[in-house]
C-alpha cells in the first residue's frame, strides 16, 4: 500500500516538474564544410575569428551531416598541442599491411602497404622459418604498377641450434617514401612472413599563427622608473608566446612582467581591471632583434588585452616598436563518407566535451595523411524565442484543486488500510 502511495506521489511531482523542464542545447553559429576526397581523412583548421566564440576547452564543437530533417553526428578528433614535448623525439614501431603473397618459378613475392606517409629507411621482417639464408630483393612503388629497386641480393638469415640462436631480418637502406614495398625471396622453401614493421621517429610539430600588433601604447615614468606598455589583440585567442620587437640597443638587463586581462569589476570609483601573470623574470639583451616570451606553464592562455611592465631602474627606457602574438593552430580531424551536407556547429556555453571511440586510435589518426576540407563563411543561427509561460499555480483554484486531490487520495488509501486491518 505504501508503495502505491509513493508511486502516485512520484507521478504527480514528475508531471509537475516536466512542465518546465524542456531545455535544448542550441548552437549559435554554423559553417558549411566541403570535404576533400583526396584522402580518407580530412582536416579543418580552426579560423582565428572563431576562437572568441568557442569554449576554451573546445567542448562546443560538433560536426553534423544533415539530410532533410535527419542529422547524424560525425565523430572528430582535435589536434593536440603538447608544447613540452616539442624537442623530444619518440620512436614507435608501426606495422605494414601484408597485402598478398605470390609464388613463381623463381621464388616468392610479398607486397607490403605502408599505413602512413613517411620517410622509411628500415623494415624489420619476422619470419617463423628457422635456419634459412636468403638473398632478397626489395622494391618500392606508389601505385603497384611501376616498381623501383631499393635493395638487391640483400642477405637475411636465421641460425638456430643447440649452440647458436641468431637472427638477422632487418632491411636497412637509404631513405625512401613509397606507399607499397615488394620483397622477392628466391627460395624453394615457403617463407612464412608473420609481420613486417618499421621504426618511425616522431617529433611533435605544431604550426603557429602570428598576429602583428602595431597599435601599442607605451608610457614611460621617471617617477616609478618603469615603462608600462598596453596593447590589445583584435579578439580573444589562445596565446602561446609574445615576441617583442624593440629599437636597436647594444645591451641591457631589465626585470619584466607581462600580464593579461582576466576580467573587469565595476566599482563606485570606476572599472577595476583584474590581471593575471603571463611571464615574470629578467631579460638580458645582447643585440638580438626580438625578445620571445612564453607562458610560464608551457601552455596557452586565452586573452585579448595585455600589459607589460619593464623596470628601467636608472637607465633610459626601452622602446617597443611592435609585438607579435603567437597562437598555435588547432585542427579538427574527421572522416567524411561523402562530400555532401556536412556542417560545423559551435557556440554553446552549456555544451560538454563529446566522447567518441576515435580516442582509442587517436595516435594513429594523427599520423595519417589528411586533405584540407574547406569552410564556408560563418552563419549566425537564430535564437529561439523563449516563451514566457504563466506559472501553473498563479490561479489559486489550481493550487486548491491539487491539494484537494492529494487529500482525497491520502484519505482513500488510509480508509482502505484501516478496512483491511479490521477484516484481519
Amino acid at each position: 500500500m505504501k508503495l502505491k502511495i509513493k508511486s502516485i506521489f512520484s507521478l504527480i511531482f514528475l508531471g509537475i516538474s516536466a512542465l518546465g523542464f524542456a531545455q535544448k542545447n542550441d548552437f549559435s553559429f554554423k559553417r558549411a564544410i566541403k570535404p576533400n576526397p583526396a584522402t580518407e581523412w580530412n582536416k579543418i583548421e580552426i579560423p582565428l575569428l572563431m576562437y572568441e566564440k568557442l569554449n576554451q576547452n573546445f567542448s562546443d564543437i560538433r560536426i553534423y551531416q544533415l539530410s532533410g530533417k535527419d542529422s547524424l553526428e560525425v565523430p572528430y578528433l582535435l589536434s593536440k598541442t603538447q608544447f613540452a614535448s616539442l624537442e623530444n623525439e619518440t620512436t614507435e614501431y608501426i606495422g605494414f599491411k601484408i597485402l598478398n603473397q605470390t609464388k613463381t618459378a623463381d621464388g616468392y613475392y610479398f607486397t607490403l602497404e605502408s599505413p602512413i606517409t613517411a620517410d622509411i629507411e628500415e623494415i624489420d621482417l619476422h619470419f617463423s622459418n628457422q635456419n634459412f639464408d636468403w638473398k632478397i630483393t626489395l622494391e618500392g612503388s606508389h601505385d603497384q604498377k611501376q616498381w623501383f629497386s631499393i635493395l638487391e641480393n640483400y642477405r637475411i638469415l636465421s641460425i638456430q641450434n643447440s649452440k647458436t640462436d641468431y637472427n638477422f631480418q632487418l632491411l636497412a637502406f637509404e631513405k625512401t617514401n613509397y606507399k607499397f614495398y615488394r620483397i622477392f625471396i628466391p627460395s624453394k622453401e615457403t617463407p612464412i612472413l608473420q609481420r613486417a614493421s618499421m621504426q618511425e621517429k616522431f617529433t611533435p610539430k605544431i604550426e603557429f599563427n602570428k598576429l602583428l600588433i602595431n597599435n601599442i601604447k607605451q608610457t614611460n615614468s621617471t617617477k616609478d622608473k618603469n615603462s608600462v606598455i598596453t596593447f590589445s589583440l583584435p579578439h580573444k585567442i589562445p596565446v602561446y608566446s609574445l615576441i617583442l620587437n624593440i629599437e636597436k640597443n647594444d645591451a641591457f638587463s631589465r626585470p619584466i612582467e607581462i600580464k593579461y586581462l582576466v576580467d573587469s569589476i565595476k566599482t563606485e570609483k570606476g572599472w577595476v581591471k583584474n590581471y593575471e601573470n603571463f611571464y615574470s623574470g629578467k631579460i638580458i639583451y645582447y643585440g638580438a632583434k626580438d625578445l620571445d616570451f612564453s607562458f610560464s606553464n608551457n601552455d596557452v592562455i586565452w586573452a585579448k588585452d595585455f600589459q607589460i611592465i619593464i623596470e628601467n631602474q636608472d637607465n633610459a627606457p626601452i622602446t617597443v616598436k611592435s609585438i607579435n602574438a603567437v597562437s598555435p593552430k588547432y585542427f579538427i580531424y574527421f572522416k567524411p563518407k561523402n562530400e555532401e551536407n556536412y556542417f560545423l556547429f559551435y557556440g554553446n556555453k552549456n555544451s560538454s566535451l563529446p566522447e567518441y571511440d576515435l580516442k582509442l586510435i587517436e595516435d594513429k589518426v594523427f599520423k595519417l595523411s589528411k586533405s584540407d576540407a574547406s569552410l564556408s563563411d560563418e552563419e549566425k543561427l537564430p535564437k529561439k524565442e523563449k516563451t514566457t509561460k504563466e506559472p501553473l499555480f498563479k490561479d489559486k483554484g489550481w493550487l486548491w484543486g491539487v491539494m484537494i486531490l492529494i487529500i482525497c487520495i491520502l484519505g482513500f488509501f488510509s480508509h482502505r488500510m484501516l478496512s483491511t486491518k479490521q477484516e484481519e
